[in-house]
């Protein structure tokens, strides 16, 4: 186990309690955790150069020592100012830098919170900027979060921008949204486990499909919905909804996929899938090599690995699905129909410049002729 790192500013209290009291030095490295031959180094380093800088002038070492002596113990008294006042927790962070400033110097207080000098001397104008519901951006906002309650700031700033055709301020829209009480609740992402050996790299479209199932309410029942999605593109290219989770339709979905998309090349197009039995299957094994089609598996129990198609099922739910609370497999079919023209077409997808996947895919291709 690595031992904590000390910092200058650490380092000078632990050599001034060395000389100002009799503790013994292997006392005191076991009261800190630190090494004796760090500490022989702190102090030798210490008394080196506090001597040259004292012989220079022609001090003497008693008068050195009180000197340095004098130094930690002003150290020592604004650390203890600055946890007085840390403690007080009266008001925002510039306030205590003020309170700090009053009672050491401005020079050394921001540095002692982490603050900028800045900070220190800005006066606002003091004017809190209120949204205007009634402007343009702010009617464009409200109806574009109106048609898609799952838009973020970010992603409704973009579409906002869009239409007007000028860029929005996404604070503006933040502030929009605080005043109409269109945001909703932030789930913290859990920290992802890292597999990056087996890591998706594209550099055009038709060069990776990711295939996954997902279950989608149906009344009483489920129904599965199996998706294809280019991972350069993030395209949602193919499909199939059944009320079986066969083999069969995962075939049927890929195909789906190819027909839709005649311009794939299958000789340059990868298939990857996670070890499913669906997708181990002989039937889909062998539908791949009479296609001419190559495919990947992902690692076992790793699904962030295929983590584009597990972060599209989530919106497909979120923003389609659930919203509209299917009560039967028409109801789901319908639905997912106008999910998938919607999704293709119109939804911003953030990670391609703010654009639908079909006009990024249409963009890349007429550049790249």
């Amino acid at each position: 186990m690595k031992g904590k790192k000390f910092i200058t500013r650490d380092k000078i209290p632990i050599v001034l309690e060395f000389f100002e009291t009799d503790i013994k030095m292997a006392d005191l490295c076991r009261k800190h955790n630190l090494n004796p031959g760090t500490f022989s180094k702190w102090k030798a380093r210490f008394m080196e150069g506090g001597k040259k800088h004292m012989e220079a002038k022609g001090v003497s070492d008693q008068a050195l020592h009180q000197r340095e002596v004098g130094n930690l113990k002003q150290i020592i008294a604004e650390q203890t100012i600055v946890i007085e006042e840390l403690k007080n927790d009266g008001g925002t962070k510039k306030m205590t830098l003020r309170r700090l400033a009053d009672r050491m110097s401005s020079r050394k207080a921001p540095s002692y919170i982490g603050a900028s000098k800045n900070m220190l001397y800005y006066k606002g104008s003091g004017k809190k900027r209120s949204a205007s519901l009634g402007n343009t951006v702010a009617k464009h906002v409200r109806r574009i979060g109106a048609e898609h309650t799952a838009y973020g700031t970010r992603r409704l700033a973009a579409a906002a921008s869009r239409e007007i055709g000028r860029p929005v301020n996404r604070k503006q829209v933040q502030r929009i949204c605080r005043k109409t009480g269109m945001i909703a609740p932030i789930t913290a992402k859990k920290e992802a486990v890292k597999h990056g050996s087996r890591k998706v790299k594209t550099t055009r479209p038709y060069e990776v499909w990711e295939m996954d199932i997902t279950y989608i309410p149906a009344g009483s029942s489920w129904a599965y919905c199996y998706t294809v999605l280019d991972v350069f593109t993030r395209e949602w290219v193919g499909y199939a909804l059944s009320t079986s989770a066969t083999a069969d339709v995962a075939v049927e979905s890929l195909l789906d996929a190819l027909h839709r998309h005649g311009g794939a090349d299958p000789a340059g197009l990868t298939i990857r899938t996670d070890h499913g039995s669906q997708y181990t299957s002989k039937r889909f094994s062998s539908a791949i090599r009479s296609l001419g089609l190559r495919h990947e598996y992902i690692w076992y129990k790793t699904p962030q690995q295929n983590g584009h198609l597990e972060s599209f099922h989530g919106k497909l739910k979120m923003e389609y699905v659930w919203p509209s609370d299917p009560e039967s497999f028409q109801d789901a079919e319908e639905i997912i129909l106008g999910a998938f023209a919607d999704y293709n077409t119109k939804r911003l997808h953030s990670s391609i410049g703010y654009m639908p996947p079909a006009e990024f895919a249409a963009r890349w291709r007429v550049k790249h002729k």
